[in-house]
C-alpha cells in the first residue's frame, strides 16, 4: 500500500522493502555501505489503468581518509537498479 498515511488510489500492490548496511571505522579510515530491495507483488495493477509498480535495487559504498584534524577526503559510489 502507501508507504506512509493513507492506502495510496493509483493501484493496489503490496512491496516487500529490505535494507542492510554496515560502517567501519579505525585510525582515521572510515567504509560505510547499505544496499536496498524492494519488490512489488505484481508488475501492474490498477482498476482505473496502468500503474507501473516501481521494483528494484540499489546500494553506495563510501570510503574517507582524515588527512588532518578537521579535514577528511572521501568517495562515494552508487547505483540504482530498477526492476523489470
Amino acid at each position: 500500500r502507501s508507504t506512509l498515511g493513507d492506502t495510496a488510489t493509483s493501484g493496489d500492490v503490496n512491496y516487500r522493502h529490505a535494507a542492510a548496511d554496515m560502517m567501519f571505522k579505525q585510525r582515521g579510515f572510515s567504509v560505510i555501505s547499505e544496499v536496498l530491495y524492494r519488490a512489488a507483488d505484481a508488475e501492474l495493477r490498477n482498476s482505473a489503468g496502468t500503474v507501473v509498480t516501481r521494483s528494484g535495487w540499489g546500494g553506495y559504498v563510501q570510503a574517507g581518509q582524515m588527512v588532518s584534524s578537521r579535514v577528511e577526503l572521501n568517495g562515494r559510489y552508487g547505483r540504482l537498479v530498477p526492476g523489470e
